[in-house]
């Protein structure tokens, strides 16, 4: 199965220290140690847009740049969808053990819910991962290889989201 050209999908983003940040119209932000979980969407061009977030030469445009200049990505989790389950994806995250809505309007000023990054401070186990997010695939691709390989395969999974062997 080759990665969808529309869908949704989740950035499990690791911060080793508390950073903080100016983003944009939201004003200085601080981000906590541990994970953030961001939920973003692309209607076309999926391959493209999780080639961009990977870059770190590129020009700070989205909420989501700002985070992505102190974070580093660890994990893609993805799913191909028409319609924008992007909000229902964050409040599913938001129900993980000591998890919380990062900044109220993160990622979400063209909706009305609370936000779309959601901060752990663990990372979260696949299982829970996949028993949360419906129909999501994880990409196991290093960085260097999805930055490269933008439109890679999904690989086969089994049912705790791990990899299996084709």
């Amino acid at each position: 199965m080759g990665l969808p050209t529309c869908g949704v999908y989740v950035l499990v983003i690791a911060m080793t220290q508390p950073a903080k940040v100016h983003v944009g119209r939201l004003g200085c932000v601080l981000f906590r140690q541990g994970y953030h979980l961001y939920v973003g969407r692309a209607r076309r061009g999926l391959g493209a847009r999780l080639a961009r977030h990977l870059r770190s030469d590129k020009r700070l445009r989205w909420h989501i740049d700002y985070l992505l200049a102190v974070g580093t990505i660890q994990e893609v989790w993805v799913a191909e969808s028409a319609e924008p389950p992007e909000c229902a994806w964050a409040s599913a995250l938001s129900t993980l053990p000591g998890a919380a809505i990062a900044m109220p309007g993160f990622g979400s000023s063209d909706c009305r819910c609370p936000g779309h990054l959601v901060y752990v401070p663990q990372r979260p186990a696949a299982r829970d991962m996949c028993r949360l997010l419906p129909r999501a695939a994880k990409l196991l691709l290093a960085r260097a290889e999805l930055q490269h390989t933008a439109r890679a395969s999904l690989p086969p999974l089994s049912a705790s989201g791990e990899r299996t062997e084709r």
